[in-house]
């Protein structure tokens, strides 16, 4: 299933890591959509062969990440 994505703009990994917080290297972009973090991976999708991704889903993967961290902390915290 393709999946649409309306009024957002494309962003080649080289250009997001410019423009995302933290200016995260384009290794590091790739390898959240390859192998993820917390059991959670960069959305991302093939235009003219190169990998691209949006703000927007950048966004999610951080808040996602974020939620899944201090998920974990609480539940090391709580093993004490």
């Amino acid at each position: 299933m393709i999946e649409t994505v309306p009024q957002q703009k494309f962003l080649t990994l080289a250009e997001a890591s410019e423009k995302l917080p933290g200016n995260p290297s384009i290794s590091s972009l790739r390898r959240w959509h390859a192998i993820g973090v917390h059991g959670i991976r960069l959305k991302t999708r093939m235009l003219g062969g190169r990998r691209h991704t949006t703000e927007e889903w950048a966004n999610e993967f951080y808040e996602s990440v974020t939620v899944a961290a201090e998920s974990s902390r609480e539940g090391a915290a709580n093993a004490r």
